[in-house]
């Protein structure tokens, strides 16, 4: 399922919820003519006076579809985008290694080279580390962190 699907779905679910809802309190919702500060900041002119009507509406609502639809997402993020993750966040550990091996520098600065790397910016970071315009510097960098994202990179 691609994003806009799934929020499409989300709104559905969210839909069987409120539906019902609005339904039985919608004689109990009104604007008033002034804004009022709740406690959490925000300032509405909402008002509602039929809490004691919505509570066997809102107390236990049915979820099934909700409890699936969130079962749904953490078990692709287990499968499909943590170990994604993982393997990035290993390569990258491995190529800020690399690098430094070839240039010392703080890790903040070698994640910053990576990145350039990463989205084919050509040395942009030379004026700020001079280091970078030495000869061959720059090319051994690029192929150090290449071969540790398997040449996914530049």
């Amino acid at each position: 399922m691609d994003e806009i699907e799934e929020r499409r779905h989300y709104d559905e679910l969210l839909d069987q919820v409120s539906g019902p809802l609005m339904q039985g309190i919608r004689e109990y919702v009104s604007f008033a003519p002034t804004h009022t500060i709740y406690p959490d900041g925000v300032i509405s002119n909402f008002a509602f006076s039929g809490a004691d009507q919505a509570q066997p509406l809102w107390r236990y609502p049915d979820l099934n579809s909700h409890v699936i639809f969130i079962s749904d997402i953490i078990s692709r993020t287990l499968t499909e985008q943590m170990p994604k993750e993982s393997q990035y966040l290993r390569n990258h550990g491995n190529a800020r290694q690399v690098l430094k091996e070839i240039v010392e520098m703080p890790d903040h600065q070698a994640d910053r080279i990576i990145c350039s790397i990463q989205q084919n910016q050509d040395n942009v970071l030379a004026k700020e580390m001079p280091i970078l315009q030495k000869p061959g510097i720059w090319a051994a960098i690029v192929e150090a962190v290449s071969r540790e994202f398997n040449d996914q990179v530049h």
